[in-house]
């Protein structure tokens, strides 16, 4: 992370990095240990608001799992909502999540597909719930960054938009978003191309409901 923060000035650089660097971008394979250090012994299995986890590394690599599933899922409210209500329960899994929603938004098979789309909405998700700390934030925004000289215009740079947006709004986590809040936000995204004004709609809306 330091040398993308040292060389965000240069487009050449930073693509040489990505490229060099598989685990900073999209895979469609599993991974086997989280993209950030939990230490063995840290976070030993428990139950907490009535639901039973294992360990912060496994519960990271499981996440993993669920946020590749919303690739092919038709309705991923409630597979969204389980992610969120996970991050709430493990806090230390806040900036595991942005960094595996960051990962999984860089050099994707399909930019800006129905596929794509689910893992930023996930992002926008995200940012109207919790805060990442300040190293991984400025990550974060470096990705945003790239996204929007990359793909101006782009429904993934909307997106992009709105997560810094939230993020300059979201106080900390009180709770999860609702189904019917998630499914506000990507509503319109079940159209395979959706268009300019449907998706200004759907943040707006969205908004709307989290300064309730």
């Amino acid at each position: 992370m330091s040398d993308l923060e040292k060389n965000q000035g240069s487009h050449e650089v930073l693509d040489q990095i990505y490229h060099n660097n598989p685990i900073l971008r999209y895979t469609a394979g599993p991974i086997y240990a989280p993209l950030l250090p939990f230490p063995y012994g840290v976070g030993e299995s428990a139950e907490v608001n009535g639901h039973s986890y294992a360990t912060l590394r496994d519960e990271a690599v499981k996440l993993f799992h669920s946020l590749q599933q919303l690739e092919g899922v038709r309705e991923p409210t409630r597979l969204m909502q389980g992610v969120l209500q996970t991050c709430l329960d493990l806090p230390p899994l806040v900036d595991e999540i942005y960094c595996q929603l960051v990962k999984q938004t860089t050099e994707p098979p399909a930019p800006g597909a129905p596929a794509d789309l689910r893992y930023w909405q996930l992002l926008a998700c995200m940012s109207c719930t919790f805060q990442p700390s300040p190293s991984i934030q400025g990550y974060l925004q470096l990705h945003l960054q790239r996204t929007e000289n990359r793909f101006p215009g782009s429904e993934m740079a909307r997106y992009g938009r709105f997560v810094q947006e939230a993020l300059c709004k979201t106080q900390g986590p009180e709770r999860v978003l609702s189904l019917e809040e998630i499914a506000r936000l990507i509503g319109p995204q079940e159209v395979a191309c959706p268009s300019k004004v449907t998706c200004h709609v759907a943040v707006a809306s969205h908004m709307a409901a989290q300064e309730r």
